[in-house]
């Protein structure tokens, strides 16, 4: 019995010794940087670097900010990559204050077109601004942007030193002067209302009566049917034909009335 116990105690004393020659680890690292297996049964530095005051650096040991990810890339590759494992989900970086949601970024993948989105807090879908692919829609408060540029409607007024519009010959063919602007003008009615959505009392044109008389300033939804708006810009060009046309008949009537003053008096 004790020489049976004596030679289990043998064979497991031998078995530990080989299993541990088996996985003795060499090797060192410097200092800051976080270790890496570079072999089975060896470690060296990774790319991971921590400073004393806890700063992470990828490929940096001098890491300017809490994390600061480091690359070389030559041929504009990514640096990091933000991916969901579910092909049914969106992406999103998260921005707490205080452990607090304040907001975040990321991809909508889920809804078509997939576009990147500026989000605060929880203002959805009034989003601060969304990039759509397929044109590069880009919508400051919606999250849909219909136009090259949609602002939310109701959302406030832009402001801006200046607006410029394309408008160079260069880019123009078949110029031709309007003709009939004053009669145009005349068959346009100016209201006053009071905006739907937040009451806004406002002044202007509706858009489905200006487009039976200049279809060119307005702009319709994409059934071609319903006006959505009107570029008052544009009109400024009917207007200063519709001033000159106005001028001349002043002009002709100027004529006539200093040629009756100077006709003799009977």
């Amino acid at each position: 019995m004790v020489k049976h116990l004596s030679l289990c105690i043998f064979v497991l004393l031998c078995s530990v010794g080989i299993l541990s020659g088996q996985t003795e680890i060499t090797g060192r690292g410097a200092k800051g940087y976080l270790a890496k297996f570079t072999s089975r049964t060896t470690v060296g530095n990774s790319n991971v670097f921590q400073t004393p005051a806890g700063d992470v650096g990828v490929g940096t040991a001098t890491p300017g900010g809490r994390l600061d990810v480091m690359s070389d890339f030559g041929g504009g590759g990514p640096t990091v990559v933000v991916e969901n494992a579910n092909q049914f989900g969106d992406d999103a970086i998260d921005f707490h204050s205080a452990g607090a949601f304040v907001g975040n970024l990321g991809m909508i993948t889920t809804e078509q077109p997939t576009r990147f989105f500026i989000l605060h807090n929880s203002d959805i879908p009034a989003m601060p601004l969304t990039l759509a692919e397929n044109g590069g829609n880009v919508g400051i408060g919606t999250n849909l942007p219909t136009n090259i540029l949609t602002i939310r409607q109701g959302a406030g007024d832009a402001i801006a030193d200046g607006w410029v519009t394309y408008s160079s010959r260069r880019w123009k063919t078949d110029i031709q002067q309007l003709d009939g602007a004053l009669d145009k003008v005349e068959r346009l009615r100016g209201v006053s209302f009071n905006w739907t959505a937040t009451g806004k009392p406002d002044i202007g044109l509706i858009a489905e009566e200006a487009a039976a008389v200049v279809p060119e300033v307005v702009a319709f939804e994409s059934d071609s049917k319903d006006a959505r708006g009107i570029d008052y810009s544009r009109l400024t060009a009917l207007l200063v034909e519709a001033v000159k046309e106005q001028q001349r008949a002043i002009a002709e009537l100027q004529k006539k009335i200093e040629e009756m003053m100077q006709q003799p008096s009977r």
